[in-house]
């Protein structure tokens, strides 16, 4: 599937036809943490920072303190020099769609990103697509925690992408005998590649940083994708819906720096650009929380215009729109 670049400038892309987790959510495990307190009394320095600030010794516990700004850019001086030699656009993990990584130059380690649009648009099968490439095309160890799909619907999808063969026939088994040959070529390159699945429907971001950095550790994991933040238990107890979205938000951009690998997410858009002229999803169209917005690193929505117009010239394509991207330009 190979995205172009239409007149505006976006992408086209063709398809074919610390309270922590405890296993009993009902009886959170209480912090340790202690509570801070502000007082509005003026006092004696040492008191008033006990009070605002744990403190824990008094004077140089011996810890270690973060790099200086030339340990910094040393680092970055080795890095440019590096990417200038090896010459290549893609600095990151690739996603398949080559406009898509030159906008971007693949999906950055320690980033976030997020994957949004109406239901039935085709975010899941856009970071499937993405996990798909990353472990067949370019051997980068994946983790898929899909958390909308089973692993049997997620096998059949990834399947159905990398031998191009329609969904509903290998769901139906109606399949023909040019169907069964592809199939059978393409399930030893799925079957060797470094994918795992996770489909346990209660998980929460603390689950997930545990099996990541196991697979980090034993694997050398290089990408991970979340399909449904939504669908993330909390790891503490929390008061609405916006709470729950923003902590799972945090966590998984700490999960990205923590192990330093790209983290994608999906999200659903709110139904307000229903009633716009142009239905283009924006960033104030995000649901739930602003800290999807806030936090992620890169935003893609994807946009149909098929969703709205039946009779659309443009069946089968989907725009892909960046409408943030911290390091890099935005579609216009």
């Amino acid at each position: 599937m190979m995205p172009q670049l239409r007149p505006r400038g976006r992408l086209v892309l063709r398809s074919p036809k610390n309270h922590w987790w405890c296993d009993q959510p009902t009886q959170p495990i209480r912090s340790p943490e202690p509570k801070m307190r502000a007082s509005c009394q003026p006092t004696d320095g040492p008191t008033m920072t006990k009070d605002l600030i744990p403190v824990t010794t008094d004077g140089d516990d011996g810890g270690e303190l973060p790099p200086t700004l030339r340990e910094v850019l040393t680092e970055t001086l080795e890095r440019t020099e590096r990417l200038h030699e090896e010459r290549g656009e893609i600095t990151g993990v690739p996603t398949g769609f080559p406009e898509l990584d030159r906008l971007t130059s693949g999906l950055q380690p320690g980033n976030l990103i997020v994957v949004s649009s109406r239901a039935a648009v085709g975010q899941t099968t856009l970071v499937l697509d993405f996990a798909r490439h990353a472990a067949v095309r370019a051997g980068v160890p994946t983790l898929l925690c899909s958390l909308e799909l089973n692993r049997n619907e997620a096998s059949q999808r990834l399947s159905c992408a990398e031998c191009s063969v329609d969904l509903m026939r290998l769901r139906t088994g109606q399949m023909e005998e040019a169907d069964w040959t592809r199939l059978t070529k393409s399930l030893g390159r799925l079957a060797d590649a470094p994918i795992w699945i996770d489909d346990t429907p209660m998980s929460g971001v603390t689950v997930i940083f545990e099996m990541a950095k196991r697979l980090r550790h034993r694997h050398g994991l290089g990408l991970l994708v979340v399909d449904g933040i939504q669908a993330l238990l909390p790891f503490r107890p929390v008061e609405n819906v916006y709470e729950q979205i923003s902590f799972s938000v945090r966590g998984l951009k700490v999960i990205a720096r923590e192990l330093d690998i790209p983290v994608v997410a999906t999200s659903p858009v709110s139904r307000k650009g229903e009633a716009r002229v142009d239905r283009r999803p924006m960033l104030s169209d995000l649901r739930d929380s602003g800290a999807l917005e806030d936090t992620a690193d890169l935003i893609i929505f994807i946009y149909r215009d098929e969703v709205y117009d039946y009779e659309s010239p443009r069946k089968g394509e989907a725009d892909l729109i960046i409408a943030k991207q911290r390091q890099g330009r935005l579609t216009p």
